[in-house]
């Protein structure tokens, strides 16, 4: 299912225009956050708010999203130079998101780049995490018990990497 480019995101995308920045770098953009736009409305669906416009789910975006986009993307896999590229992408629109008004705050201001030692060291994380996965589904474990057992363990890796700078 695609994205609808409300009027937010195609304001966001003439504004980069305005920028002269190259069509290259727009398109790097546009492509950036419409996979954060997806990832979010899948992380928000599972909450049960469901809308594929960016502008109805704005009013449900926390700063923790930002952490939890980075984290998503290194646990992926993502080479670290696209994770960066796409983090740059995030905080670019949440200040066009809050020089705009569209909200009260800017929620990827502190969102910071990574190097390559973290995302390693994050990878290495995750992969365990989905070592555990496979163990639980292996010995029968529910498809519930599964998402609790892996939810608490994200979440304790998020805290870790938000009080305990992985460097």
């Amino acid at each position: 299912m695609s994205i609808i480019y409300d009027q937010i995101i195609n304001s966001f995308l003439d504004d980069l225009k305005l920028s002269r920045l190259s069509n290259n770098s727009i398109r790097f953009y546009k492509s950036d956050i419409s996979s954060f736009v997806s990832w979010l409305r899948l992380e928000l669906r599972k909450t049960g708010i469901l809308s594929d416009n960016f502008k109805d789910l704005l009013p449900f975006l926390k700063v923790s999203f930002a952490v939890n986009y980075k984290n998503y993307l290194i646990a992926a896999g993502t080479p670290h130079v696209s994770v960066n590229r796409k983090l740059s992408a995030l905080r670019r629109l949440s200040d066009f998101l809050y020089s705009k008004e569209y909200l009260s705050f800017d929620f990827a201001k502190n969102l910071q780049n990574i190097s390559v030692a973290a995302s390693k060291k994050t990878v290495n994380f995750y992969a365990i995490t989905d070592d555990f996965r496979k163990h639980l589904e292996k010995n029968k474990a529910s498809k519930n018990t599964v998402k609790n057992y892996l939810a608490d363990i994200h979440h304790f890796l998020n805290w870790i990497d938000s009080h305990h700078a992985i460097a």
